[in-house]
This record gives structure tokens, C-alpha cells and sequence, in this order.
């Protein structure tokens, strides 16, 4: 609610609506954005600015236990520009405007990796890779061996369930129009790229459940326009 341009948040268990504990701009932190973990056991308040420090300090992610109601302050004077959890909790990947991109596990608060890049990070759908885009290379990180498998030129990578295949498009940037979308079969060493006839941004890339078929979201001049192929 809002009183006098400050803002309460109150988290209540459900269905009970039972208060668990409650935040505030006025007393706790004057801003940051709020996220839940994948099975919310925690809550993080991302890029959180202390209400009782300068401006020129932040936290990049405060977490909040929901059972035992402990606050964990993570990478303090570095704002985070993107993060991604597992489905189970147990690891946190961060990527830091420090040009840095670390995962720690949440059981203990541990570093678990350190790597001197940063983007947008995803887990892949099997979480045994880490997937960091930058401005313009797309790097997969093996999370067992601690180390980097492939870097691509490319942006809005995409791999599929079974992680046979990622997709991903070849234009300039992130945030450039694409006429390419490139399609390669890690399993098989192959490659195979779907040419548009016009450029369009890529608003979503996706496989179905059976990776029989990829689902590109476009934007261009003319709207919206939904393409699948079958790969």
C-alpha cells in the first residue's frame, strides 16, 4: 500500500493469510525490485538500497529466508543485471555490471563459480549449464567441470529440452533486428540456419515439450507474426 509516498510489503502465507513478515521504503530499503525463488523458499529484492547508507551504496541482491527469516546481503556496491535460480533453490546465478557472472548455493551461501563475464544468465533445462548472453557471444558453462564448453556469435540462444540442440539468432546484438536464426545440433556437430526474407526483432524463441518444433515470436513494420519450424 502507499502512505505519504513510502511502500509496505506485507508476505503472507497462503491459503491461511497468515503475516510472515513485512518490508518498507520508509524504515528498510528506499528501493529495489522484487523477485521469489523457483519453490519460494526466499524472496529477493534485486539492486536494494539500504534506507540508513548513502546512494552511492547498494546490495546487488538481498534474500530473504521465508523459514527462518534471515536476511542474506549478496555483492554489496555491485548492481545486478540479470539472475536466474534453479527449479530446486539450491543455486543462484548472478551476473554483475562488475563484468563478472558468479552462482552460489543457496544451502550455504557458498561461491560456486566465478567467471569474468556478464549478461543475461539461464540455467539450461537439465541446470547442468549455465547460459550467459552477452552483447554479442553466447557462452555455455559446464556447472560440473567449472568450465567454459562453446561460445557462439549470436544473441537469444534457446536449447532444447533434451539440450541436443540450441538455437539462437545472428544479428548484430541483442537488441538488433535479425534476417537469421542459426540452428545447431550439438550432438551431431551440425548446423543448419533459417533465413527471413525481411528483418525482425526476435521477441521469443522457444522448443515444444518434444523438440520436434521451434516457436520464433517476430516483431517487424508490419506487427506480430508466430513462425514454427520443424527441426
Amino acid at each position: 500500500m502507499t502512505l505519504e509516498e513510502w511502500y509496505e510489503y506485507n508476505f503472507l502465507s497462503f491459503p491461511s493469510l497468515e503475516k510472515i513478515f513485512s518490508l518498507n521504503t520508509k524504515e528498510d530499503f528506499s528501493d529495489f525490485n522484487i523477485d521469489f525463488s523457483k519453490r519460494d523458499s526466499f524472496v529477493l529484492l534485486i539492486n536494494a538500497l539500504p534506507r540508513s547508507k548513502s546512494l552511492a551504496d547498494l546490495y546487488g541482491i538481498v534474500i530473504k529466508n521465508f523459514e527462518n527469516q534471515k536476511s542474506y546481503n549478496l555483492f554489496p556496491n555491485q548492481r545486478t543485471i540479470s539472475w536466474d535460480i534453479t527449479k530446486d533453490d539450491k543455486l543462484l546465478a548472478v551476473s554483475l555490471e562488475s563484468n563478472l557472472t558468479k552462482v552460489i548455493n543457496l544451502n550455504n551461501f557458498s561461491e560456486v563459480l566465478n567467471f569474468p563475464i556478464t549478461g543475461n544468465v539461464y540455467f539450461s533445462p537439465k541446470e547442468d549449464i549455465l547460459i550467459v548472453e552477452g552483447n554479442r557471444t553466447i557462452n555455455l558453462i559446464d556447472l560440473t567441470k567449472k568450465e567454459t564448453i562453446n561460445t557462439y556469435w549470436g544473441s537469444h540462444p534457446c536449447l532444447s529440452n533434451n539440450e541436443n540442440i540450441l538455437a539462437y539468432s545472428l544479428g548484430e546484438n541483442f537488441l538488433a533486428p535479425t534476417k537469421e536464426i542459426s540452428i545447431l545440433y550439438r550432438d551431431k556437430n551440425l548446423q543448419k540456419k533459417i533465413k527471413f526474407d525481411t528483418e525482425y526483432f526476435l521477441e521469443d524463441i522457444s522448443f515444444t515439450k518434444d523438440d520436434a518444433f521451434l516457436i520464433l515470436l517476430l516483431s517487424g513494420n508490419k506487427g506480430y507474426k508466430i513462425m514454427i519450424y520443424k527441426v
